[in-house]
């Protein structure tokens, strides 16, 4: 169309309208503000030190619940379900925290009541101290009482001594009833050494004195004789082994086990001998040194019975001696094999 003003030509047609753009639904246009404050509530600044992680992780958990225009009809739903499990996980640390605050109530109370014990104990032990040291300005026999009371316990060990003593023949008898069968060996071999080891004590005690050494060969009689009978048994078992190894193996088995106990007590013996004898050299040494720079206060009652003690089990060991019953049965069975074969 031509301008009649300016002659020029004019479009006449209308504008072309301006595109719409389609309208995509998103959690921000259906939310609207809600979702910036849904989305502010995990705003790392609003947790303390520690929980970045975890606020970071419920906000891209929420945006994969909503990344979805279909879900965005189940925000109450959801919304629902977040309520439950919160009030389920509220609930649960409740009962924790207060099984926990119980737990240590109970600690406290036991705390409480131990220390109320332990002053107790500290305020008895103060009492028991001041009637110790009440007592002392008392009892003005000290040394007396303590006196009578060692005769005393010498008194019982002497009676108790007695009672085994009057039961020898009784001890003795039994033993020899069962040594009549052969299979009660090694029952008779610890029920005649402990018979053995009480005769040897009696007779190291009674060192030095000959009516007393005689008074106890005399009570010990039957004990010598089931000691010599049970000894010359073993032997004759041990020379007899052909035998016995082919009509009653289990008795043969029984002496040499017999055997075998005795040679242990020997290497025993010989290994608390030595022991004493380098201990006496150190002692010689450590009393020449004592002496040197004056004599040196001694124990009295439990020094001077530990040595009485030590010097009865030294003769003990000197009147048993070594048997060396070991190499004597080694010998019997050659000499019994031997003359077999002859």
């Amino acid at each position: 169309v031509m301008d009649a003003t300016t002659g020029a030509e004019v479009d006449v047609h209308p504008p072309a309208p301006t595109p719409i753009a389609p309208h995509v639904l998103t959690p921000e246009s259906v939310l609207g503000p809600s979702f910036s404050h849904i989305t502010s509530l995990f705003n790392t600044n609003v947790f303390d030190d520690g929980s970045a992680e975890i606020a970071q992780t419920a906000s891209k958990r929420v945006s994969e619940l909503l990344s979805i225009p279909d879900h965005l009809g189940k925000v109450g739903t959801i919304r629902m379900n977040a309520a439950t499990k919160r009030s389920a996980l509220d609930a649960q640390i409740k009962t924790v925290v207060q099984t926990q605050l119980e737990e240590v109530r109970i600690g406290l109370d036991i705390m409480g009541n131990s220390n109320n014990l332990v002053t107790g104990i500290r305020n008895n032990f103060q009492s028991i101290d001041e009637l110790c040291r009440s007592c002392q300005s008392m009892m003005g026999d000290y040394d007396l009482v303590k006196r009578v009371n060692t005769a005393r316990s010498n008194v019982y060990a002497t009676l108790r001594e007695i009672d085994k003593m009057l039961a020898i023949p009784e001890r003795a008898e039994e033993v020899q009833y069962l040594m009549e069968d052969e299979m009660n060996l090694l029952e008779v071999h610890d029920k005649v050494r402990d018979l053995e080891r009480m005769y040897h004590r009696a007779i190291a005690m009674a060192q030095g004195n000959k009516d007393e050494l005689k008074s106890v060969e005399l009570m010990y009689k039957s004990v010598i004789e089931v000691v010599d009978l049970f000894d010359r048994k073993i032997w004759d078992i041990v020379s007899k082994c052909i035998e016995y190894g082919h009509d009653n193996p289990a008795v043969l088995v029984k002496a040499l086990v017999i055997i075998e106990k005795e040679e242990l007590i020997d290497k025993r013996m010989k290994a608390k001998d030595e022991a004493e004898e380098e201990a006496e050299e150190e002692g010689g040494a450590t009393s020449k040194l004592s002496s040197s720079h004056g004599n040196l206060p001694s124990s009295a009652a439990g020094g001077a019975n530990d040595s009485k003690h030590a010097e009865v089990e030294r003769e003990v060991r000197k009147i048993r001696g070594i048997r060396g019953w070991y190499q004597r049965c080694q010998e019997q069975l050659g000499q019994s094999i031997a003359l077999k074969f002859e």
